[in-house]
């Protein structure tokens, strides 16, 4: 039997099961969603951030988010003037 590694951000509550991220919501998530969205934000904690994807660009924006709901742009679309971050 093989035993499984868990570990919590201290920071905004995300788990890791193994490889695998769950939001503190409990959702299945991406390790680069996270980090645009809050791990390379003010909000992110600096070095307390257990994410392993902190600093790497790519993933979910606000700035995606906004320009969906604004209906300018389809979800992980960026809206003109928003280039799409590598």
């Amino acid at each position: 039997m093989s035993s499984v590694s868990m570990r919590r951000c201290t920071v905004c509550q995300a788990c890791w099961i193994g490889p695998h991220l769950f939001w503190a919501t409990g959702a299945r998530g991406n390790n680069l969603d996270l980090a645009g969205l809050v791990c390379n934000t003010d909000y992110g904690g600096a070095g307390r951030c257990a994410n392993p994807a902190r600093g790497r660009l790519g993933g979910d924006t606000w700035e995606q988010r906004e320009a969906w709901i604004r209906g300018v742009a389809l979800p992980g679309e960026v809206a003109e003037g928003h280039p799409r971050r590598a």
